[in-house]
């Protein structure tokens, strides 16, 4: 159980970073850096699947009580996504979120980080029981602030590498793993 909370304030503190409000921030002008080879390409924490990402429509896609993914997208040349899946049922009721942010990324080998710089974003919302309440809407200018995250590549003992991804350089901070992927 503590992998997901540690999971939650990860989305919970991303999601807050990116919706608080930042003067001064000039969109056009994010910074970006090459990629890392270890980092380029799609980064998945969950089961959403992502070639559904832009053609789902709100429908039911299972009765878990709860599930949830997080996916990135790093590009070499620093172009960078971010995806967000949450939905929630309580036996009746299915509630999802989904968040989309597209910018740029800069890799800080030094400190094993790296910041997105959002430059578009969109949020989605699904309610199976209030259908009036859903929405799709393009995310403002206050909700594109840089986030900074910190990684770790680890092997586990089937020789698989990981993503971990934490708040901090601390390596006994519990992190979120990432598997490279494709969609």
């Amino acid at each position: 159980m503590k992998p997901l909370y540690y999971f939650f304030i990860l989305v919970a503190a991303f999601t807050l970073n990116a919706c608080s409000k930042k003067s001064g921030a000039t969109i056009p002008d994010m910074p970006r850096s090459d990629v890392p080879d270890a980092f380029t390409g799609n980064w998945l924490s969950g089961t959403f699947a992502m070639s559904d990402w832009w053609s789902y429509n709100g429908t039911q896609y299972d009765d878990n009580p709860y599930t949830q993914s997080v996916a990135f997208t790093f590009n070499k040349s620093g172009d960078a996504e971010f995806y967000l899946a949450l939905a929630s049922f309580d036996g009746a009721c299915r509630a999802e979120a989904f968040t989309y942010y597209k910018g740029t990324v800069t890799f800080n080998e030094s400190d094993h980080s790296f910041t997105l710089y959002p430059q578009q974003g969109n949020f989605r919302g699904f309610y199976s029981c209030n259908r009036d309440s859903n929405f799709d809407r393009t995310a403002n200018s206050n909700e594109l602030n840089p986030s900074t995250l910190y990684y770790t590549i680890e092997t586990d003992s089937n020789g698989k590498e990981w993503m971990v991804i934490r708040f901090s350089t601390n390596p006994n901070e519990a992190g979120t793993y990432f598997q490279s992927t494709t969609w």
